[in-house]
Order: structure tokens, then C-alpha cells, then sequence
């Protein structure tokens, strides 16, 4: 099962707390069902824990009877649930005062506060979906009527934060793109295990970030220190060419022999190989005086040549 139906399957364990967000529940899963109005209702779930909730939802909460009708093909397997007796019918459009009530969120419904909880899990379970985090960060709900988007929007907006609408063909979507918005959904409405996973992959991602950087960090900082060692050993390698090595001070010059026959190796590295050893610093400040000596001879040159 995918990321999504799983969380759908851990969702659907949980009842509802009471009788009154029992009915929210059930009246968001009619409301964003495949098709709900005067002609029946047809509900459609790839979730076999979501279409169990939703028949157990409407026997407890309006008295309807209704069995899930199991479609297979190659790759999935979907549980349809439509109702079509008028009875049952105007027993669902009782659950929202009316069937001019819906396609909208009726807040006014509500009996405790709970309830806007359930609503939320409600419409989750029938029309939402949540990417599984090692792609992306995604959650949505989606519905052909925009008057019901609007009000669940506006719902998200005071328990969750507010999501963004755009329109998908037919469909009104409703949707997170924020990881800590997709996970403080998830754990509103129960699901906490997902919540986690997308926690954990963030803090992944994180460290893997700041590896990369690091490791970026300290190619470019080998490559800045190459480039002065090799500009450090063509120094070198003029001034014995042209006579000026034995110009300088004996530990000058042993410091260069060594740098001039080891450009790989790092100060600290080159300082231990000195008899006797000395810090980095040590040679850093020797280096400095080398390439001072060479720019010296340099400007001589120039001179002499002018």
C-alpha cells in the first residue's frame, strides 16, 4: 500500500470521540464522496479500512445499510459504496439540514470541539492524499464544488494554517506544500506515525544537506590551498633557476626544498618534516618570507630589464 493509503488505514482506526463528531465525520465523507445529491450517493476508496469506516459511520450515525462493491483490476483494487434508496437518501440529507447544505462545511453543526477534528479526518479520508516525504511534500483535498473547498480552507485556516486553493480541471485542491504544515495536519487529525516519517526525513535531508556543503566547503578549500602551494613551488623553482635559492637563509631554503618536492602536502604536514620540527605557524610565517624574497627578485628584474 502506498504511503497515502497507509496513513488512511491508520487514520480510519481511530473512532470518533462522540456521537456528535461521529456525524461531522460522516457528513465530510459524504460531502466530498465521488458523487453525493439528489440521485444517491457513490463513495470510492482504494482503502479497505476507509470504506469500512465510512459504512460503519453511516448504520451508527443515520440508520443506512450499505455494502462496498469490490472492483479489481491489474494493479489496484478499489471498495465502491453508492446508496440509491430515496429513504436513505433524505435520511443523509437530514445529517446536514437539508440537501442545500451538502457541499458546505456547516459549522454551525458542530457540537463540541472536537468536532472540527473529525470533519478534517472526514474529508481527508475520503478525498485527500499525502506524498510520501522521500519525494516531496505534498498533502491535498480535492472537490468539484468550490463553495466546499472555501469553507474547509477556511476550516485548515483556524485549527491547522491556512492552505492554498487552485483549481485542477474539474476540481477545486485544497493543499500543504510545507513540510511542517503536512506534518502538523497529519498529527491533527491522528496520524502520527506519517507525521514522524516526515519528520525523520526532513532531519535526513537536513544532514545530508550539511554534508554536501561541508564536503563543498573542503573541496574548494583544498583547491584554494593547492593553488597557493603550486604558486608557492614555481616561486621556488625560478629562484633556483636563475641563482637566487642559496640567497636565502638556510632554514628558508630547507622549507622550500621540501615544499618544492611535496605540493600536496598541508603546512602542519611540511612543518613536521623540519629538522627539528616546527609548528605551523612557523612555516607559514617562512613561506610568507620565500614569496616576499621572490616578489623582491622579481621587482629587481623588472627593473634591470627596464
Amino acid at each position: 500500500m502506498s504511503f497515502s493509503g497507509n496513513t488512511k488505514a491508520s487514520v480510519s482506526s481511530l473512532p470518533p470521540e462522540r456521537d456528535c463528531c461521529a456525524a461531522a465525520q460522516l457528513r465530510a465523507m459524504l460531502s466530498y464522496a465521488a458523487a453525493f445529491d439528489e440521485n444517491g450517493v457513490k463513495f470510492i476508496t482504494e482503502t479497505p479500512e476507509v470504506s469500512d469506516m465510512f459504512t460503519s459511520l453511516l448504520l451508527v450515525c443515520a440508520d443506512v445499510v450499505a455494502t462496498p462493491e469490490i472492483k479489481e483490476n491489474k494493479s489496484t483494487v478499489a471498495y465502491k459504496t453508492e446508496i440509491t434508496e430515496k429513504e436513505d437518501i433524505e435520511k443523509l440529507f437530514a445529517l446536514f439540514g437539508g440537501e442545500e447544505n451538502i457541499h458546505k462545511v456547516n459549522k454551525h453543526l458542530f457540537s463540541c470541539k472536537k468536532c472540527a477534528k473529525a470533519y478534517i479526518r472526514g474529508a481527508f479520508l475520503s478525498a485527500g492524499f499525502v506524498n510520501s516525504p522521500e519525494h516531496n511534500y505534498h498533502l491535498e483535498i480535492s472537490t468539484p464544488h468550490a463553495d466546499l473547498a472555501v469553507d474547509t480552507a477556511v476550516l485548515l485556516s483556524e485549527k491547522i494554517g491556512m492552505p492554498k486553493i487552485s483549481a485542477r480541471k474539474a476540481s477545486q485542491i485544497i493543499y500543504y506544500r510545507e513540510s511542517a504544515m503536512v506534518e502538523d495536519f497529519l498529527t491533527f487529525i491522528g496520524a502520527t506515525k506519517a507525521a514522524l516519517d516526515i519528520m525523520n526525513e526532513q532531519i535526513l535531508r537536513e544532514m545530508r544537506n550539511q554534508a554536501n556543503r561541508h564536503s563543498n566547503f573542503e573541496v574548494a578549500n583544498l583547491g584554494k590551498t593547492l593553488g597557493v602551494a603550486i604558486a608557492q613551488q614555481e616561486a621556488i623553482e625560478n629562484l633556483k633557476a636563475n641563482g637566487k635559492f642559496e640567497e636565502m637563509t638556510p632554514q628558508m631554503q630547507e622549507l622550500a626544498t621540501l615544499r618544492a618536492e611535496n605540493c600536496e602536502l598541508s603546512q602542519k604536514e611540511l612543518g613536521e618534516l623540519m629538522i627539528p620540527p616546527i609548528s605551523k605557524s612557523q612555516v607559514s610565517k617562512i613561506l610568507a618570507k620565500i614569496m616576499k624574497f621572490y616578489e623582491l627578485y622579481k621587482d629587481e628584474k623588472t627593473k634591470t630589464q627596464e
